[in-house]
């Protein structure tokens, strides 16, 4: 055990096992930053386009119905003109 020990402490006192080392950090660091930026800009322009497709379609489906266009429009929050394209 005391071998290992002592291997072990050679080695991280060596300058390449130290650039090594803080390359991986500096690269683990970069990946979690990608992925974070990558989840918050799918997670924004994602949800916020879902939204405008549900409100969308939730407009379609009230106009399918016979519903006025300004009951649709105070219910979904649609501008007149987007309701009327459909």
């Amino acid at each position: 055990m005391n071998e290992a020990i002592s291997a072990y402490q050679r080695i991280t006192v060596s300058p390449e096992f130290r650039e090594l080392e803080l390359e991986r950090s500096l690269a683990r660091h970069d990946e979690a930053t990608a992925l974070y930026y990558a989840r918050e800009e799918g997670m924004g322009i994602g949800m916020e386009k879902g939204r405008m497709e549900g409100k969308m379609e939730a407009a379609r489906n009230l106009k399918a119905l016979g519903i006025p266009t300004d009951i649709i429009v105070k219910s979904i929050g649609l501008p007149p003109e987007e309701i009327a394209k459909l």
